[in-house]
């Protein structure tokens, strides 16, 4: 197990984002949240990475109790996450962002003025990273200048520059293309072969294409987890949120 949320519980005054909310992810896995808008998957994740406290319950992640811990301490455990706008700096290189997220890992104090480019590891860990999100061409290029689709294999990238043992990725494919949608799927399924990885989602076909699991929230409560299969059976899936599919 490498996650284990138990019975969170988030309100914002009167209204109750979370209720009693629970599931595990296990190493290896691709864990999909799907829900309504509203649902409450957004602030799950920022209750998971640190960046809202819950009002009750706890967030295991590799056995250890990390409930309302920073983010910059999760990232150091091996928690990383992208987010729905992008997170990168607009006029460095694809490289250069990419450098500055490896060394954060590598715990160096190089100044982000100097040449980040002399140090092996450092040159070694880049390289790879912008192989696996496939922007090696693109790497001289400034990140603003970027296509949408690329730009959000970047925000990616960051994330895996930190070699977490936990990817979350909050709907990866927001605002794409048909056909960036589908170079981001297969990446996606490439990473999933190397990290555990939890998405929020709302292109239900891509969810139901690349899950090992799913969990389905509405109102902030659980209703329903399973396999795609599963799922796509489930009839108060099918009422509160798949529309028949």
């Amino acid at each position: 197990m490498i996650l284990s949320v138990r019975n969170l519980n988030k309100s914002f005054g009167r209204l109750r984002i979370l209720n009693n909310l629970s599931f595990d992810v296990q190493k290896g896995e691709l864990k999909a949240i799907i829900g309504p808008n509203g649902a409450g998957k957004t602030t799950l994740f920022n209750v998971i990475t640190g960046r809202f406290t819950p009002d009750d319950g706890t967030v295991m992640f590799q056995n250890r109790d990390v409930t309302g811990a920073k983010p910059h301490v999760l990232s150091r455990l091996g928690m990383a996450r992208s987010f729905q706008i992008n997170n990168f700096f607009v006029q460095l290189s694809v490289r250069n962002n990419i450098e500055l997220a490896v060394q954060s890992r590598l715990n160096r104090r190089t100044s982000i003025w100097r040449d980040l480019g002399g140090h092996g590891t450092l040159k070694r860990s880049t390289d790879e990273v912008l192989e696996w999100i496939g922007l090696e061409e693109e790497r001289d290029l400034e990140a603003q200048k970027l296509s949408y689709g690329d730009q959000r294999k970047l925000e990616i990238g960051l994330a895996l520059a930190t070699d977490p043992t936990l990817l979350m990725l909050d709907e990866p494919t927001s605002g794409m293309s048909r056909f960036e949608s589908i170079s981001m799927i297969d990446l996606i399924q490439k990473l999933s072969e190397r990290v555990t990885i939890i998405l929020i989602e709302h292109d239900i076909e891509f969810v139901m294409k690349v899950s090992d699991s799913i969990t389905v929230i509405h109102y902030g409560e659980k209703i329903a987890e399973g396999t795609p299969e599963e799922i796509e059976q489930n009839d108060q899936v099918q009422q509160v949120y798949l529309g028949g599919l």
